[in-house]
């Protein structure tokens, strides 16, 4: 386990006081909880440059690549969602995963996590309307390419602000 004062052990920490309580912030895919209706997080700080990667619809996103759009903390690729029986447990329901990368150097991590976090919420949202946690199967739910702009994506944003004031008031 990290120590408490390492940089990605206070953001994990951060991030897991303002994320709804079924919702667990990891550092290592061996701390998932496999429990119905949880989102397992894995949360990856990148400490160098900018990687240079295609979003959802097959644009560049990075730092000084031409064309690239700048995106220094996303959900990267797809929630996966994985019915319990199929992990061996012998529970009803589903659990969800996916990546968070921050590159915390791109300006302040805390404002990075939030939005990372929105992003987040925007696609659990989406896919509990596509109703991909009903599926038998491990179901992948792709990650669609929303505006910051977006009305849904602003209030998601708003949400996680207001918890994250709530925390640090205390």
């Amino acid at each position: 386990m990290p120590a408490v004062d390492s940089l990605p052990e206070r953001m994990r920490q951060f991030a897991h006081q303002i994320t709804p309580s079924s919702w667990n912030v990891v550092l290592h895919p061996g701390q998932n909880r496999w429990i119905a209706n949880t989102l397992n997080l894995l949360l990856s700080v990148k400490s160098g440059p900018f990687e240079v990667f295609t979003d959802s619809e097959g644009r560049l996103c990075g730092p000084d690549t031409p064309g690239a759009v700048p995106c220094p903390a996303l959900l990267r690729g797809n929630l996966l969602y994985t019915p319990l029986d199929e992990m061996k447990i012998n529970l009803p329901g589903t659990a969800a995963h996916g990546v968070i990368q921050i590159w915390p150097r791109a300006g302040d991590w805390k404002e990075l996590i939030v939005e990372a976090l929105a992003q987040t919420a925007v696609c659990r949202y989406l896919a509990f309307q596509a109703r991909i946690h009903r599926s038998e199967f491990t179901t992948a739910f792709s990650r669609p390419d929303i505006p910051s702009g977006d009305p849904l994506h602003q209030k998601a944003k708003q949400l996680f602000q207001k918890r994250a004031a709530r925390f640090f008031v205390q």
